[in-house]
């Protein structure tokens, strides 16, 4: 992998991660919102962290030299 291939990779990387902070964050609100209205109904349970989590994107191995 050439510098320029790694620098267009780690912009790449960069980017699928402030996506995934994103849904994370918007995914956990709606988690937290339910249970908040369970509690409001009397229950008390804590459900699962939902399975909807968005999951990190995992690098593609690499190495620098080609």
């Amino acid at each position: 992998m050439n510098s320029e291939e790694w620098e267009e990779w780690k912009d790449w990387y960069r980017e699928s991660i402030k996506e995934w902070k994103e849904r994370y964050r918007k995914a956990l609100k709606e988690w937290r919102e339910k249970v908040r209205a369970r509690r409001a109904k009397g229950i008390y349970a804590i459900p699962h962290a939902p399975s909807t989590l968005p999951i990190p994107p995992i690098p593609p191995r690499h190495s620098m030299s080609t």
